[in-house]
């Protein structure tokens, strides 16, 4: 691994561990804002939820390779991307192209898909709830 992917490794976890901490402090004020012991909060612990998404693009991996934000693989980021794709309404995307050229290389809003995937998973808990 060299030098910048392991700082990059080392500053996600570190603010993953800060997304963390900050909460569970707002799910302990959750819980003491709502009175005794939590009354009127669901049964289920509330889901930890990160306090900003990554302002970045990312290339989508080559074939074979998973998207280290993600964990997909090159042909599921193609498919939900492409025109018509269940997140292209919702991610933005920049293909790199030179003029001429049949092939370039495609970006994808980090920030944009996992706050999709996000909601995304939001809404098939409330679907699964019902």
């Amino acid at each position: 691994m060299n030098e910048d992917s392991s700082e990059m490794k080392r500053l996600a976890d570190a603010v993953a561990g800060v997304a963390a901490t900050m909460a569970e402090m707002f799910n302990k004020k959750l819980m003491a804002a709502s009175g005794s012991g939590g009354a009127g909060i669901p049964d289920e612990e509330p889901i930890a939820r990160p306090v900003g998404y990554p302002n970045r693009y990312t290339p989508i991996p080559p074939n074979g390779k998973r998207c280290e934000f993600t964990g997909m693989k090159h042909a599921k980021l193609y498919d939900m991307l492409s025109v018509g794709g269940i997140a292209r309404n919702k991610v933005r995307v920049a293909n790199l192209r030179s003029p001429g050229t049949n092939r370039g290389q495609t970006l994808f809003h980090v920030g944009d898909m996992l706050r999709f995937l996000d909601e995304l998973a939001a809404e098939q808990m409330r679907l699964d709830a019902h």
